[in-house]
């Protein structure tokens, strides 16, 4: 979807990849300047930061000057789980589907007991439910504590313990039909470092709206933990409309309303994306 509704219809050059960014300079009077590890820089008006709340305090981008005590405070109110999916592609689909989760007796669980050593998700579902495909393709999500079980031991170790589980369940099938399959363990990329946001301690109000309050009208930000509901943290949903309240806040039409005067909201701005890939000069009109 992103490739075909998002992607091609911007400009060449729109995109700039293999560019990780790790300053962000602010202290101009009119402009930002943004800097790569490869040396590149980008001046923009404004600047949308939706890199990860881990990779945000984990100081991975350098601000200057240095953002807001009030900023840091938040960040630890913020509670960053691990996560991760697997795709598995069989020769034939020897397991039932009802009608999007596979309904066996697979370990499945979702809880939302936070003292509890199971607290998170884990659920088999079928990939191409809703799609026009003959493949067969599993899907394996996990999230929050089961997650810890997988990460960090790598593609191979997470396939061969899938596929025991279910060769246990459906008498080795899993094993005979399995062609191939993939793992995204998100806590181990080094763009990302998390999986998503679980939940906000404390006053979670006061916390989300101090990262919807861009830093001198140039530092904006948004993602998956800063809902505009304040709740809905997690969906790839809410942290595209987040994106978009960060530009209509640039564009003068939300709320709180940048001061910036009406020319500056013409200038280009740079969208720091989690892969912390550089989007330059993204006109807003």
């Amino acid at each position: 979807f992103f490739n075909n509704q998002v992607a091609a219809k911007l400009n060449a050059n729109t995109i700039v990849y293999d560019c990780v960014v790790n300053k962000i300079d602010y202290s101009g009077a009119n402009t930002t300047t943004t800097s790569c590890a490869n040396g590149n820089s980008y001046t923009s008006k404004q600047v949308i930061v939706t890199a990860s709340m881990e990779v945000l305090r984990s100081g991975d981008i350098t601000f200057v000057p240095d953002i807001p005590q009030t900023y840091k405070n938040a960040m630890p109110n913020f509670d960053m789980r691990p996560g991760l999916k697997a795709f598995l592609e069989f020769s034939e689909q020897f397991y039932p589907v009802s009608p999007l989760f596979v309904d066996t007796d697979l370990d499945w669980y979702e809880t939302e007991t936070m003292s509890d050593p199971l607290y998170g998700e884990r659920m088999f579902y079928d990939e191409t439910f809703g799609k026009d495909t003959n493949l067969n393709i599993m899907g394996f999500f996990v999230y929050g504590n089961p997650a810890e079980y997988y990460t960090s031991k790598g593609t191979q170790f997470v396939l061969d313990d899938i596929l025991s589980e279910l060769d246990e369940i459906f008498n080795g099938k899993a094993t005979q039909t399995f062609k191939r399959g993939i793992v995204q363990d998100w806590k181990v990329q080094p763009y990302v470092k998390t999986g998503y946001c679980n939940h906000v301690n404390g006053d979670v109000r006061a916390t989300i709206n101090q990262f919807k309050t861009p830093i001198n009208d140039k530092i904006y930000f948004a993602g998956e933990a800063l809902p505009d509901d304040n709740s809905n943290w997690g969906y790839a949903h809410f942290a595209a409309m987040s994106g978009k309240r960060a530009a209509n806040q640039i564009m003068g039409i939300a709320s709180p309303i940048p001061s910036s005067d009406a020319a500056s909201l013409m200038i280009p701005l740079v969208l720091v994306i989690p892969s912390l890939v550089v989007m330059p000069f993204l006109f807003l009109s």
